[in-house]
């Protein structure tokens, strides 16, 4: 009983003390959002590269903000949303690669699908991670709650193996040669056949 007592007292006393470091982290946060619509382009820049390091804690602030009626503050909030979320992105790639929350496939989507599939091993990762590189936006729809397109990004998969080999043109952004094929082509393959009701009539 007294043991129970002292964790409530001291999990109390925690959280007592983290609200006014919250409070404090969350009024620089909005400051530098602020900074977004200074009349000095250097303030501007120097407040988007330290919300940038902030980082995930800035997500509720900029979500806000990417709203604002301040054009400058608007467009450079939507920016770093993505720039954020594509940090975030990699940090669970990278985790999950190097065996960290295997069973939860760090958030990623398809993972318990693959995993019966290909197994749990360093090599079905590698290439999951591959896939989830070059075909994000296909995986989170096969394993997602928007299924009305994954006809569309199936076949936008598909475009993308023919013509991975003609060029940069085709594949801005994208990871280059082999890794791209791969983690495509096993993308596709793989949303083939655990989604195959949900495909188009050419896979």
């Amino acid at each position: 009983m007294h043991l129970a007592l002292k964790l409530c007292l001291g999990s109390a006393v925690l959280a007592t003390a983290a609200t006014p470091a919250r409070a404090a982290a969350d009024a620089e946060i909005a400051q530098l959002i602020q900074q977004l619509n200074d009349d000095s382009f250097a303030a501007r820049e120097a407040a988007t590269a330290q919300l940038l390091d902030v980082g995930f804690s800035a997500q509720e602030q900029l979500a806000a903000a990417a709203e604002s009626p301040h054009p400058e503050v608007r467009a450079r909030a939507q920016r770093l949303l993505v720039l954020i979320d594509q940090d975030e992105f990699q940090q669970r790639l990278a985790a999950f690669a190097a065996g960290d929350d295997v069973a939860s496939g760090a958030g990623l989507p398809g993972w318990a699908a693959f995993r019966e599939i290909a197994g749990d091993n360093s090599v079905a990762r590698a290439l999951f991670v591959q896939m989830h590189r070059t075909e994000r936006r296909l995986l989170a729809t096969a394993f997602g709650d928007d299924q009305e397109s994954l006809d569309q990004e199936v076949a936008a998969g598909l475009a993308r193996l023919g013509n991975w080999n003609q060029g940069p043109a085709q594949n801005a952004g994208r990871a280059p040669g082999n890794e791209l094929a791969a983690g495509t082509f096993a993308a596709v393959l793989f949303v083939s056949a655990a989604r195959a009701d949900a495909t188009p009539q050419q896979i």
